[in-house]
């Protein structure tokens, strides 16, 4: 895959992604709708849940998550977005910063976008991956070096 340049598909690419987090931030599931496909083949990993598969299990993660979150804010950073004939892949940083029931958060999260051009030539999203990213100074100690 190539990064995408500033031509037509690269901005077509990042307003999908953009209307996926004003969807996102505004808790609205109708917006939500429309930046997805409906496909059984639709995955999303939020960070510390399983696998949600098909378009109805994904739709039910956000409306839980909804329900959970009394508001809250996402920025977001270091994205690019690289494509290859119908497919599209966003990486980037996300902070999220809000308030639920039982108290407040600050999560930076680690994600990956991917969208497949529809029939009607709009981008869908179709993959969406999530990882927690944890902060030494949130964290309070020192982390031990990955090893895989």
């Amino acid at each position: 895959m190539e990064q995408m340049s500033d031509d037509k598909g690269a901005v077509d690419v990042r307003t999908a992604n953009e209307q996926f987090y004003r969807a996102f931030e505004k808790r609205d599931l109708d917006a939500m709708d429309r930046v997805w496909k409906h496909s059984s083949e639709v995955r999303c990993v939020h960070p510390g849940w399983d696998v949600l598969v098909g378009w109805n299990h994904v739709r039910g993660g956000f409306e839980r998550i909804f329900r959970g979150v009394e508001g809250f804010r996402i920025a977001l950073g270091d994205i690019t977005v690289h494509q290859s004939g119908s497919l599209a892949v966003v990486t980037l940083t996300e902070h999220l910063m809000g308030q639920t029931t039982s108290g407040s958060f600050d999560a930076m999260i680690s994600a990956t976008n991917v969208f497949e051009v529809s029939r009607d030539g709009a981008w869908r999203l179709i993959h969406h991956h999530g990882s927690p990213i944890i902060r030494n100074e949130i964290a309070g100690t020192a982390r031990a070096p990955m090893v895989h």
